[in-house]
């Protein structure tokens, strides 16, 4: 990615230049460089989203969460 010039509001279509192994969110504008998540993380969410869907099965809301 070139340098950011300060002052400067980023868009989507200057996001799609970016380079893909960079992980960058623009929030109001002003990008922002995102480290990947930890593994520690990564066992964390896979934890929440079987909890949630063992939780919901059966229930009206089952549709919602997804298994892993």
């Amino acid at each position: 990615m070139p340098l950011l010039q300060e002052g400067r509001k980023y868009t989507y279509a200057d996001y799609l230049t970016w380079p893909d192994e960079e992980r960058w969110e623009i929030i109001d504008g002003v990008p922002y460089m995102q480290a990947a998540p930890t593994w520690q993380h990564q066992v964390i969410s896979v934890e929440l989203t079987s909890q949630f869907d063992a939780n919901l099965k059966g229930s009206s809301l089952q549709g919602i969460c997804c298994s892993v």
